[in-house]
């Protein structure tokens, strides 16, 4: 690991020399290893009969433990087999101690896989999982844990109980929940107890970045290190400045659980000193392309992590783009140049973000300039309060409690400024979809557009004329796909069922209006690019069969009489033939069920929506 430090910082620092093309292998290096990781992350590393192995008791080394409103959630790898394998353990309720990284447990219970989500779902914890090599879950209550006392001790479990202690301050000091779940988020990075409006109203502002603890905040730490080290402790040695800052900010982004915004930027800060020391120039490209590749190094399976991939975007976005939206306005006043920081700064991370954002995310904040304008300062703000509040709890409370009652009046005017924002029109516009080949088209015109702009080259708009049936190709192909194939997907929305039949790029839609407003159903719809062209009610309460071969023939849909869609128990002995697949509500009885002679059936309440693909010339 040293050689590979030390390697790193002949990488990633230039000489004081500067050559027209240094950046070349600081770059090309970290996008080769960038292929490698995308590589091992494709490659499945799990066995696939590995599950019936598994013993009844396993032993797991602990590695974070994740407190919920309602219960305890441990990460950990099993100890007692031949695999490295990661393991997540769900509680019923909270264990009577909690684990830290490096503890040792015995949990009761044989582990079963992630249930299978769907390509239309928000969030699919089965792919998520499998992109960091998790593919099994145990649910256990805690009466089945055995927590085996070791007395070890390690960096990263140290600084989990520094960040339950702060939390623990941080809940004496913000009695109200939203005050102290708002700023243990932007202070701690802990979001489990922030109510779903303030998320969303985040969200739907594009401030999302604010409550994740990013390279903003780590940045604001870093700079607030140097300035007590220059002028308040005035530490003259330089390789003692650099241990201590490269200390501290490690410290604080293992505090803050070390997600991939704030590790990016720890690793670039730390380049920074241990540059400073080896007395090398910063080359920002170099140092940013560096981070990564130490990152991807350490965890390539990283590389899928949406954190991981905005963090590094908006580094470049800023580098790139900042110079150029800064030129287009100066004053003579500093506070007016300090002001339009902030707005260049907002727009540029934007140019490079948004796509990506828009394509993960389908949405655009109208207001997110307006939004970050006030938020960004006031986060600043609300972090130096928290900081200065947490330092001085023990010593002088007095003096905590009056930053708490200055920080808890500027959350009170950030949430008024988000109620203002919501009641505009076009607060923000939803289901914007982007495939993957035009989010390459769009990537492909802002860099040709930056390198003409940095070389002061006549732009040449036959190139993006170019990029215009690139785009659609994608579009194109998904079209003819679609043309010719029909699919019967059914989703399960709040203990009621949705059912969508697709014929060539034509939806039908049989359930309550309400349900097609689910995200999954609308993602659906957008990725199919289909409209719906027939909705009908269906009235989950009937005790009748509902036939779908009769509503089909209705629509002109031909499909014979294969399915059949039951809502009831009733109409379980009613059955005159014997169809290909038998689909049951979630009234149905599974005790009766089972004394049938029905071999293919499939019980909507085990699945939150499933899709059977259809040949119906099979049934003409």
């Amino acid at each position: 690991m040293i050689l590979i430090l030390v390697m790193m910082c002949g990488t990633i620092f230039t000489p004081k020399v500067n050559t027209y093309f240094k950046w070349i292998y600081g770059v090309s290096f970290p996008l080769l290893f960038f292929i490698i990781a995308y590589i091992h992350q494709t490659q499945d590393h799990i066995q696939e009969n590995l599950l019936s192995k598994l013993h009844k008791e396993q032993l797991v080394k602990v590695n974070n433990t994740i407190r919920y409103k309602t219960h305890d959630q441990i990460h950990g790898r099993l100890l007692n087999n031949d695999h490295q394998i990661k393991i997540i353990c769900k509680l019923d309720t909270f264990l009577p101690e909690k684990l830290y990284n490096g503890d040792i447990i015995s949990i009761k219970g044989k582990a079963s896989e992630f249930p299978k989500g769907s390509q239309y779902d928000d969030f699919n914890p089965s792919e998520y999982y499998a992109k960091q090599h998790i593919k099994y879950i145990v649910y256990t209550k805690k009466e089945n844990v055995i927590i085996h006392p070791i007395s070890k001790h390690n960096i990263i479990s140290l600084s989990q109980k520094y960040r339950d202690l702060c939390l623990t301050f941080l809940k004496n000091l913000f009695k109200d929940k939203i005050h102290n779940s708002l700023m243990s988020g932007i202070l701690i990075g802990a979001k489990q107890e922030l109510p779903q409006e303030i998320v969303s109203a985040f969200k739907n502002t594009g401030t999302s970045h604010i409550l994740a603890v990013s390279g903003m905040h780590l940045a604001f730490i870093y700079g607030l290190i140097i300035f007590i080290l220059a002028k308040v402790v005035r530490i003259r040695n330089k390789f003692a400045n650099a241990a201590i800052t490269i200390f501290l900010i490690w410290l604080f982004t293992f505090i803050t659980g070390s997600g991939a915004a704030v590790l990016r930027a720890a690793v670039m800060f730390s380049f920074i000193e241990i540059g400073k020391i080896l007395q090398r120039n910063n080359d920002i490209y170099n140092i940013t392309f560096g981070a990564g590749f130490f990152m991807l190094l350490l965890n390539p399976c990283i590389i899928y992590d949406i954190g991981f991939q905005l963090s590094f975007l908006a580094v470049l976005s800023i580098v790139l783009f900042n110079p150029i939206v800064k030129k287009i306005y100066a004053s003579d006043y500093k506070f007016i140049n300090y002001l339009w920081e902030i707005i260049s700064i907002t727009l540029s991370v934007q140019v490079l973000t948004l796509p990506i954002t828009m394509y993960y995310f389908h949405q655009f904040p109208t207001y997110f300039l307006l939004a970050n304008f006030i938020w960004v300062p006031l986060s600043t703000l609300l972090m130096l309060g928290g900081i200065i509040a947490l330092l001085f709890y023990k010593l002088l409370p007095f003096v905590s409690f009056l930053i708490v009652y200055l920080t808890e009046k500027i959350i009170d005017f950030g949430l008024w400024i988000f109620t203002i924002i919501s009641n505009l029109p076009y607060y923000f516009i939803e289901n914007i979809y982007i495939f993957p080949e035009q989010l390459v088209a769009i990537y492909i015109a802002i860099f040709y557009l930056a390198y003409q702009i940095y070389y002061s080259i006549k732009i040449n708009y036959f190139y993006f004329l170019i990029l215009i049936p690139i785009s659609t190709i994608g579009a194109g192909l998904r079209y003819l796909k679609l043309n010719g194939t029909n699919e019967f997907i059914c989703f399960k929305i709040k203990n009621e069922d949705l059912i969508f039949i697709r014929k060539n790029n034509q939806i039908f839609s049989y359930g309550t209006s309400s349900q097609i407003s689910n995200s999954a159903a609308k993602n659906y719809i957008n990725q199919n690019l289909s409209k719906i062209k027939n909705h009908t009610v269906i009235d989950t309460n009937t005790t009748k069969s509902l036939n779908i071969s009769t509503i089909l023939k209705a629509q002109g849909t031909p499909i014979g009489e294969s399915i059949i869609y039951q809502l009831a128990n009733s109409v379980i002995d009613t059955i005159q033939f014997l169809p290909t697949i038998l689909l049951f509500g979630n009234q149905i009885d599974k005790r009766k069920l089972q004394k049938t002679n029905f071999e293919n059936y499939i019980l909507l309440s085990e699945n939150n929506h499933f899709i059977i693909p259809l040949n119906f010339t099979n049934y003409e």
